[in-house]
C-alpha cells in the first residue's frame, strides 16, 4: 500500500518492512475534497483500481473520487465504467461527504480523528 517492498536489505528495513504490513490493514483511505484519481490509489479496494480493473478507456483515466457523485448519489452506472459488479456495487454503497477543506488522505482507522498514537494500536 504505502511502499514497494524490496526483497532484501538491511535487518533494521527488514523489521521495518515487517511492522508495516502489520500496519497497514489498520489504515483506511478518507475521501476529503475528492480531488484524486479513481484509478491510481488503493480507496475502494486494497490496490489501485488501474491494477484491477481491464480496458479502460483513456477518456475514463482522468476521473477524479468527486466525479462518481452528484449531490450525494452515485453515478457511477451512467460513467459506464468497465467496473465489477462487486466494485460498483461497493462505490454504490458509500455516502462520502466531499470536504474540500482537506485533501484525500490516510488515516488510522480506530481513531476519529484518523491520527496515529503508538497507545492507539495496543488498545
Amino acid at each position: 500500500m504505502f511502499l514497494e517492498k524490496a526483497k532484501t536489505g538491511s535487518p533494521i528495513w527488514n523489521a521495518i518492512l515487517k511492522t508495516l504490513d502489520v500496519l497497514e490493514d489498520e489504515f483506511a483511505y478518507k475521501i476529503g475534497d475528492g480531488d484524486t484519481n479513481m484509478w491510481f490509489h488503493p480507496w475502494i479496494v486494497e490496490h489501485p483500481l488501474i491494477n484491477v480493473v481491464q480496458n479502460i478507456s483513456p477518456n475514463h483515466l482522468c476521473i477524479k473520487i468527486k466525479d462518481i457523485w452528484d449531490n450525494g448519489e452515485s453515478i457511477i452506472a451512467e460513467l459506464n465504467l468497465p467496473l465489477s459488479s462487486e466494485i460498483a456495487a461497493t462505490i454504490q454503497e458509500l455516502k462520502p461527504t466531499i470536504i474540500t477543506s482537506f485533501a484525500c488522505t490516510w488515516v488510522w482507522k480506530d481513531k476519529l480523528n484518523g491520527e496515529y498514537t503508538t497507545k492507539g494500536a495496543y488498545y
